[in-house]
């Protein structure tokens, strides 16, 4: 709020300028009024926002008054700088007289009266200017800006829908609607928004069967359930489906091969939830060669066998590796890592 200091007068002008704040018209946000670049017979009014007469108005550029015509050569005067709701700023000059206190300038003057304040406009400054002023300077302004919260922006205006929030964006206070179910609300350093949470489930192999398979085993510091070459080997494993799972968005087995080339594999999946026969579901991947490189760390993507799975079923999980087959090229050992599932 505009400040009063020892020794200023108190014009009617001053309290009309409050009683409009209490209305709620004011300024929201900058509006200074300051000596121009060059100074002389002119003002600035820096940009801004403002509330007059309870519409909202935004200067989005400097406006510069010129106040020659108020400048007496005979006697100091007084300049009240306003603004109005049209987005015009105006100059309104009291009538010139000798400064009474003699000696006193500016608000600790009695005389020359201070202008009476327009209907329905608000005050931002009052302007000293001396005897056939020249030259305005800041120390000549006075701003009496009383800052007002903007009463115009009301949250009935942007919330639409149950649930939606209310966040600014790069210039205003916007609407972001609600997320999708088991969505969470997230940032990317500037903006706010809902999205996925992704969870993953890590599963080690269970058993593993076939001749020359090794169970459980290593390869170099991983733990794993190793296939041997030119041999049929089976590799388990057993998952229960998270509650809060909704979308599956990632089935990899992974794998450490022992060479580099193709091995030839199938996977068939079993799944069910409490009360249901284990097999009630069921889907697979027909064999296919799939490539991996010698101490690589290798994913097979098999999502594909994973087709109508829910929240809190069991899956099973079986992996076939045909290292019998002529399109099993590695002539090595597998390694079989482990199962990782991601799902939102």
């Amino acid at each position: 709020m505009a400040a009063i200091a020892d020794g200023d007068y108190l014009f009617d002008t001053i309290l009309a300028n409050h009683r409009e704040a209490a209305e709620g018209n004011g300024v929201i946000s900058g509006m200074v009024v300051i000596e121009t670049a060059t100074p002389d017979k002119t003002v600035t009014v820096g940009t801004g926002s403002y509330i007059a007469d309870g519409t909202k108005v935004t200067k989005g550029s400097t406006t510069s008054v010129d106040l020659t015509t108020h400048i007496n050569g005979s006697n100091p005067n007084k300049v009240i700088i306003t603004a109005d709701s049209a987005g015009s700023i105006t100059a309104t000059a009291a009538t010139a007289a000798a400064a009474n206190p003699v000696g006193s300038t500016g608000p600790q003057t009695k005389v020359p009266l201070l202008p009476n304040l327009p209907a329905n406009e608000i005050l931002l400054a009052e302007v000293w200017l001396a005897t056939a002023e020249t030259t305005i300077l800041n120390a000549d302004i006075t701003n009496h800006i009383i800052t007002v919260p903007d009463s115009t922006y009301n949250p009935e205006n942007v919330f639409t829908t149950r649930g939606d929030v209310i966040y600014r964006n790069a210039t205003v206070p916007a609407r972001l609607a609600i997320g999708g179910a088991g969505n969470v609300f997230k940032t990317n350093g500037t903006d706010p928004s809902w999205g996925a949470l992704t969870r993953s489930i890590w599963i080690m192999p269970f058993n593993a069967t076939g001749t020359g398979v090794t169970f459980p085993s290593m390869i170099n510091s991983w733990p794993s359930a190793k296939t041997a070459d030119a041999q049929t080997n089976i590799v388990y494993f057993a998952i229960p489906i998270p509650s809060d799972f909704l979308v599956l968005t990632k089935a990899v087995l992974v794998y450490i091969s022992s060479g580099t080339g193709n091995i030839y594999r199938s996977v068939a999946t079993s799944f069910a939830a409490n009360g249901q026969s284990e097999a009630t579901h069921t889907d697979s991947i027909a064999s296919a060669a799939v490539a991996v490189t010698a101490i690589y760390i290798d994913e097979d993507d098999i999502s594909a066998a994973f087709t109508g799975i829910l929240a809190n079923d069991y899956v099973s999980v079986r992996l076939t590796r045909d290292g019998a087959n002529a399109l099993d090229t590695t002539t090595a050992a597998l390694d079989v890592i482990g199962l990782l599932i991601n799902y939102t």
